[in-house]
């Protein structure tokens, strides 16, 4: 497949690394694998974009993206205050979400969503899919969606799964070793 379709399509690329790495302890898109970071390594792994943004609310900078923090009234609000700020600068029609914790996420898997997101009749999005259910911080987001998930927001609707119920959505199935989430040690030590 054409190594540019992302560009012909205005697709951008946001990776979400603004968390606070609770569990883990330290900065996830920081964590080194296979001699880069997290986040260097997804960006690697995913190909050409329109454009690319890391939403991060620290001084987190990553070579060829820009850093965007969260809009003043979504802070702390979690991921999905992530994916409407980037929704609302980006100047792409759709941004394909990978967060930063998630280091298998690859340019196959978002081709996967794009075949799917370009059949779509409206402007959904659409999520990668594991055997556990809908994975919503792994997608192809249209511009479109962003009122809607700002609003939801804004009524306290935090978790990005429950904003798909309003935003509608459809999802790919995908092979599990794709999808893998890094969020504690343990989880790191076993990758």
């Amino acid at each position: 497949m054409n190594d540019k379709i992302f560009c012909e399509n205005s697709i951008g690329l946001l990776i979400l690394a603004g968390g606070r790495s609770l569990r883990m302890g330290r900065d996830k898109a920081n964590l080194p694998i296979s001699g880069k970071s997290f986040a260097e390594y997804i960006a690697s792994a995913m190909g050409k974009y329109s454009e690319y943004i890391i939403s991060s609310n620290s001084n987190f900078r990553l070579e060829g993206f820009i850093t965007l923090p969260d809009e003043e009234l979504l802070k702390g609000k979690g991921p999905a205050a992530g994916i409407i700020s980037a929704l609302g600068f980006c100047r792409s029609r759709r941004l394909m979400v990978v967060p930063c914790d998630a280091p298998f996420v690859d340019r196959d898997v978002a081709l996967k969503l794009w075949e799917k997101a370009e059949k779509q009749e409206r402007p959904i999005p659409v999520v990668a899919e594991s055997k556990q259910g809908p994975e919503p911080l792994i997608g192809i987001y249209p511009k479109d969606v962003a009122g809607i998930m700002r609003d939801a927001v804004i009524h306290d609707i935090k978790k990005v799964r429950d904003i798909l119920g309003q935003t509608g959505y459809d999802s790919v199935k995908m092979d599990d070793d794709k999808l893998v989430n890094i969020n504690s040690p343990k989880d790191y030590e076993r990758i």
